[in-house]
């Protein structure tokens, strides 16, 4: 199966500059910018390396959540979400900000 972004040509940054400075009169360097937050926005951004991959290998983790109230259901829940396949639990108290009313 073909690449689907074969149908685009291949474009290196003089080309994108070369365009630019046809089109726009000021140059490449007046569309930069800033953010809010005083980050530089430059107007054209160079290709760069892919960022890195997970490794095959690494999988996600199945973490189960354990709010209920009473301490024997808990831990009954616990032992039964292990022994189904849940790789840890997160054991929520009630003063959690994440407790929903409920936890331990």
């Amino acid at each position: 199966m073909a690449d689907k972004l074969d149908i685009f040509p291949n474009v290196t940054e003089a080309d994108w500059r070369a365009l630019v400075a046809k089109t726009v009169k000021e140059g490449a360097e007046s569309l930069a910018a800033r953010s809010d937050d005083g980050i530089a926005i430059a107007p054209l951004h160079p290709q760069t390396a892919p960022g890195a991959v997970l490794h095959a290998a690494a999988r996600w983790k199945v973490i189960q959540r354990i709010d209920l109230a009473d301490p024997a259901a808990a831990k009954r829940q616990l032992s039964e979400d292990l022994a189904e396949g849940a790789d840890g639990v997160e054991i929520v108290g009630t003063a959690s900000a994440t407790a929903r009313g409920t936890g331990i």
